[in-house]
């Protein structure tokens, strides 16, 4: 079964469907009516209805800075495993991590300390994911500067050595030794 479209073909117009231009007007109010219904859920606080069980906010890590939207109830499971602290997702990783060397709550302190010295070495925009992403650069070129291991026996790739390397040091600290 083959469906013409309106405007595909010039022998036949909108008119020519009826049951077209009833869909049309449907989805017309509908749209209307969830524009509305979505600016009625925006209230004075910013906070949105997600849908799916309750309000949506944007919480600042406590570690690092970032951002994340999140439902009051996800904030507040979150906050009750980490000390009464938000902390987003990635440091959450982090701090487990941290955790298999000592305990839940020195863990995270020191992901917190390691975060703030982070920030304050850090002379760019004072914010946060432009840090990030400026450490991730930084990180990136050089490793891009930095010669590749031999891949193969060739007499071209055997001349060539790792000059750096990125080491683990204490807990989710990293350095790059040369």
């Amino acid at each position: 079964m083959t469906t013409i479209l309106p405007g595909k073909s010039d022998s036949m117009d909108r008119k020519s469907y009826p049951d077209l231009e009833e869909i049309l007007r449907d989805l017309e109010r509908q749209s209307r009516r969830s524009n509305t219904v979505m600016e009625a859920k925006l209230t004075s606080s910013g906070k949105v209805d997600g849908g799916g069980g309750g309000d949506v906010e944007c919480v600042k890590c406590e570690c690092c800075g970032l951002t994340e939207e999140c439902t009051a109830a996800y904030i507040a499971a979150v906050r009750e495993s980490n000390q009464g602290r938000w902390i987003c997702g990635l440091c959450t990783e982090a701090v487990k991590e941290e955790m298999e060397r000592s305990c839940s709550e020195e863990a995270l302190d020191r992901h917190m300390r390691f975060c703030k010295s982070f920030r304050s070495s850090m002379n760019s925009s004072n914010s946060p994911p432009l840090d990030l992403i400026s450490a991730v650069k930084q990180i990136l070129i050089r490793s891009l500067d930095s010669p590749r291991s031999p891949r193969s026996n060739s007499s071209e790739s055997s001349t060539y050595h790792r000059s750096s390397s990125i080491v683990r040091s204490n807990g989710c600290h990293f350095s790059i030794d040369n």
